[in-house]
């Protein structure tokens, strides 16, 4: 029969191993969501960025693996340092979580470093301290509480010192989408932020062109200063982004853009292409000029693609919008479009913005009632 004191002994090295596989699990669990959930489209780009595209698109199989490293190195870790405390035990997961920020610190590892350094020399401080005054002053404390505390450090450490940047993946997901041709999906990614790139805006625009709602959902969007240049993604920054065979030219069967005065690609090849005809330059054609604010051009140039009195094809809602504010604004329009329910919503737009009082609380209550229109971007974009 065992003793009291062997009883009670073999009690404490059964819950420590516990404790400690408690502690592993949950990071573990962490790595693999951070890398999968958050991380996944990133970590796959980034890989196959530094290995010139000979990687795969495999989220899934790189968050298993680096969770499982995550594991191994936690492991290793907490035997070179046998005498932790139990409650100082999630102290081992600290270089996990360096190898977790570097895995998505690509392309610039500087601020990455520096963090993960401080971070290390912060941890080894603590560790030091644990081992040495641990077990006479942390006897009491709960292992759960403390091990707890330390996981949200480093958790808040590596959410803080990866790679967040929303834009970057709106971007990422995007495209990934495009190359699944899901465009509907495509298109709603990121749809409620206001943060975006010329980049993000040129892929939700061949999202829309490939769903035919480009002019009905464009200005429904954050929208990036440039006009018409937002419209373009050339062959190099599609490659970038896992886009190889993805241009705008080639959905209007014309040149691709490489560069330069997008004005003149879209005045010289995209009207060419959208003469012959074809519905995708036309709308991209008559959206360059929105993004322009070049109204007048825009009401001349319409009714070379569109039947503006046909009740059979109704026009889209930016072009709408942009017909009437362009019978507002000039005193001897070419044409007078009439729509009412579109004029009356741009006569309470209208009373927002020239209401009296202070001009940024009149800029945001226009732009929660009214930030989907054309008539914000042109007054505010």
């Amino acid at each position: 029969m065992l003793s009291p004191r062997i009883s009670g002994n073999t009690f404490r090295s059964g819950k420590t191993k516990r404790s400690r596989l408690l502690v592993q699990a949950c990071f573990a669990l962490f790595a693999f969501l951070y890398l999968y959930v958050m991380q996944g489209e990133y970590v796959s780009w980034s890989l196959s960025a530094l290995t010139s595209g000979q990687s795969h698109h495999a989220p899934l199989l790189y968050a298993l693996i680096g969770s499982i490293l995550c594991g191994l190195l936690q492991c290793g870790t907490s035997r070179l340092l046998p005498g932790l405390p139990d409650q100082a035990y999630a102290l081992t997961a600290l270089p996990s979580a360096v190898i977790l920020v570097l895995l998505t610190a690509y392309p610039d590892y500087s601020a990455a470093l520096i963090a993960s350094v401080a971070a290390l020399m912060a941890g080894g401080v603590v560790a030091k301290l644990a081992l040495r005054h641990g077990r006479k002053h942390m006897s009491a404390v709960n292992i759960c509480t403390w091990n707890t505390l330390i996981l949200f450090a480093l958790f808040l450490f590596v959410g803080l010192a990866g790679n967040t940047h929303d834009v970057l993946h709106y971007e990422l997901r995007t495209a990934r989408l495009l190359v699944d041709n899901k465009p509907a999906e495509a298109a709603r990614v990121g749809s409620k932020s206001l943060a975006t790139s010329p980049q993000l805006t040129a892929l939700r625009a061949l999202a829309l062109s490939k769903e035919g709602k480009l002019p009905e959902n464009l200005f429904r969007y954050a929208l990036s200063p440039g006009g018409c240049r937002n419209l373009l993604l050339t062959p190099t920054d599609a490659a970038r982004l896992g886009l190889p065979q993805a241009s705008p030219g080639a959905l209007m069967n014309c040149p691709a853009f490489w560069g330069g005065n997008a004005r003149q690609y879209f005045d010289g090849p995209v009207r060419r292409a959208a003469m012959r005809p074809s519905r995708t330059a036309q709308d991209y054609r008559l959206c360059a000029l929105l993004l322009d604010k070049d109204i007048d051009r825009f009401a001349s140039e319409l009714r070379n693609y569109y039947e503006l009195d046909s009740l059979a094809t109704p026009l889209p809602t930016a072009y709408r919008e942009a017909l009437i504010l362009y019978r507002q604004l000039r005193t001897r329009p070419l044409y007078l479009y009439d729509d009412n329910a579109v004029q009356a919503n741009f006569n309470d737009f209208e009373t927002i913005r020239r209401a009296p009082g202070n001009r940024i609380e009149n800029e945001n209550r226009a732009r929660r009632e009214y930030g989907h229109t054309y008539w914000w971007y042109y007054f505010y974009g």
